[in-house]
């Protein structure tokens, strides 16, 4: 369980950043939406709510520390104790600073300095084994990136930090910020890169972006040769059927989103289906039904249940996201507790999908692969292993019971 909620939390943290370039870059392009929703009468009432009770320091407390922590820790390669007991030190001294002791002059370019100062001395003071030269260079590097995360928030959101100072605009502007700077800390540490650190942020987009292009002409030239090597009716009924998929499917999907667009949550459907799509076969084999029209039916219902439940995307761009990820990862559960069946004869393809979704090693993998996609003998296989026949039938035994758990 732990193992599962690790990778989904990493795939939604990739999937958040991917879309969150992606929104970026429709903003650049013109498009004019994700705007701050300040008018949702929730909205209001939280900002009133932490007004009356004087609540804005403690959640200018909790962010200051929160980025105090993830600036230092990746600075100092550290993220023990005493980085985050130093994290709010910073934020206690600014805070004392900015609302009693300096209020009048603790501004502007005064304020900017000593904010970085502290930032740098709570550096110093973590440091371990690093030099001073190269832990300035990765302190303005943090802080580079930390500009640029703020200056993405506000231009996706519409955010001018002259204008709109007003606390519930910094609490839904500062929430994607955050979770940006909790990406960085958790692919830094998930991905341990001393010398190329930055890359690491990156790492994981391009691992994908490279495993895709390069599976993708291999995929194309068998099945250009599979496809060769067919009678032209194959190649007739191949064409007809995936013309006529291909038609459902944008069919299925049209009818989805016209069912999210009357109920005012078109785009947090886009977010659902792209966050689905991007993770479906991250956590095992893909879900499917089996009769079309189940479904068209169960796939309107579960998008009509996803949208009614989501939080607008000029709230929170984050969960539609974790929808997508949790819808994708619970048909994976389907499919691994109930649609997978050993059997004589099987694909070699479902099974060694499914022997990586058990982590199984090479030699019961192959064991697998001889008995039930090559149709071996036991005696067949214990002669090709070196091994007796007790011996490997108390091993198939055993690798069969880890298949049939998952």
């Amino acid at each position: 369980m732990k193992k599962d909620l690790n990778k989904i939390l990493s795939r939604t943290l990739l999937t958040y950043t991917f879309l969150l370039f992606f929104v970026f870059i429709l903003k650049i392009a013109g498009f004019d939406y994700f705007g701050l929703d300040i008018n949702n009468p929730v909205i209001k009432s939280i900002d009133v709510f932490a007004t009356r009770f004087h609540l804005i320091n403690i959640w200018y407390f909790i962010t200051l520390t929160i980025y105090s922590f993830i600036i230092i820790s990746i600075t100092c390669k550290n993220s023990e104790k005493k980085v985050f007991i130093i994290s709010i030190s910073i934020s206690i001294i600014n805070i004392l600073l900015n609302y009693l002791l300096l209020k009048q002059y603790y501004n502007g370019i005064f304020k900017v300095i000593f904010d970085f100062a502290l930032l740098l001395t709570g550096c110093l003071l973590c440091k371990r084994e690093i030099k001073f030269k190269e832990l300035l260079k990765r302190f303005i590097i943090m802080i580079f990136l930390n500009f640029i995360y703020q200056l993405i928030s506000m231009l996706i959101r519409n955010f001018n930090y002259v204008k709109d100072t007003d606390f519930i605009s910094s609490i839904l502007i500062n929430f994607d910020y955050i979770v940006m700077m909790i990406i960085t800390y958790k692919l830094y540490f998930m991905k341990r890169r001393d010398k190329k650190w930055v890359v690491g942020y990156f790492s994981g987009l391009l691992t994908l972006l490279k495993k895709q292009l390069k599976e993708f002409p291999i995929k194309f030239s068998k099945t250009k040769n599979k496809v060769k090597n067919t009678s032209n009716k194959e190649k007739f009924e191949t064409s007809l059927y995936l013309f006529l998929f291909l038609l459902w499917n944008i069919f299925q999907v049209f009818v989805v989103l016209f069912v999210a667009k009357l109920n005012n949550g078109l785009t947090e459907c886009i977010f659902i289906l792209l966050s689905f799509w991007m993770n479906k076969t991250v956590f095992g084999k893909a879900f499917h039904m089996k009769k079309a029209s189940y479904c068209f039916i169960v796939s309107n219902l579960v998008y009509y249940v996803l949208v009614r439940i989501c939080i607008s995307v000029n709230i929170s761009l984050l969960f539609p996201i974790i929808l997508g990820v949790m819808l994708s990862y619970t048909t994976s559960l389907i499919v691994k507790y109930n649609e997978f069946k050993l059997y004589r004869g099987m694909p070699k393809d479902d099974l060694i999908a499914h022997c990586k979704i058990c982590n199984l090693n090479n030699y019961d993998t192959q064991l697998m692969v001889d008995y039930y996609c090559n149709r071996k003998t036991d005696i067949q296989i214990a002669m090709k292993n070196n091994y007796s026949v007790e011996a490997i039938k108390k091993q198939k035994k055993k690798v069969r019971d880890i298949l049939n758990s998952h």
